[in-house]
């Protein structure tokens, strides 16, 4: 006769069986303990601060990364932060940040949204790249205060773009303000 044990998990009698060593009385129970188990083990890597809670574990691109491929694959911590707060999150939904902090866990500055909702996010706080920052601008902004100079002294589009290298519409852009705003 097999011995009786109380289950970890939910306080049942059971008959103890070979596969839980005596500690679960169910597969669900045994689950429960399991994600358990991965609460106490992934807040054991976040660093408390008076406002960010920062994931001090593996990132990538500044985002903190969790998981190993022999459980479910490797997840962002944020993400992995809002789960074990709030629970499963729905289909071609993402957790974003309200504070902006790539390894911030912490679920009082997590919300979730669409990519379009993060995209919007993103240009109402003037996060996306501008600028010289864009990576394919073949100006800095020190050209565009000249170019605009050049421009207040009379000079036409064309000399302008030729001198630039630009087609003259883009010259005509950058004066009039529709891109490069943010350049006083």
């Amino acid at each position: 006769m097999t011995p009786q044990s109380r289950c970890w998990t939910c306080g049942k009698i059971f008959q103890a069986d070979p596969w839980n060593a005596g500690k679960y009385c169910c597969r669900p129970c045994w689950w429960k303990a399991r994600r358990q188990q991965t609460g106490v083990r992934f807040w054991a890597k976040v660093l408390k601060t008076d406002t960010c809670w920062l994931w001090t574990g593996r990132k990538a691109g500044g985002y903190g990364r969790t998981g190993t491929q022999r459980t479910l694959g490797t997840a962002s911590a944020h993400r992995v932060a809002w789960i074990l707060t709030f629970g499963e999150i729905q289909d071609g939904l993402r957790v974003l940040h309200k504070c902006d902090n790539p390894p911030c866990v912490n679920p009082d500055h997590l919300f979730l949204g669409t990519d379009s909702d993060n995209m919007a996010d993103k240009c109402k706080k003037q996060r996306q790249a501008r600028g010289e920052r864009q990576g394919l601008s073949p100006f800095v902004e020190s050209d565009i205060i000249e170019i605009r100079r050049l421009r207040a002294t009379g000079l036409s589009f064309p000399k302008i773009a030729r001198m630039y290298g630009v087609p003259h519409q883009t010259i005509m852009r950058i004066v009039k303000r529709q891109v490069w705003k943010h350049v006083g």
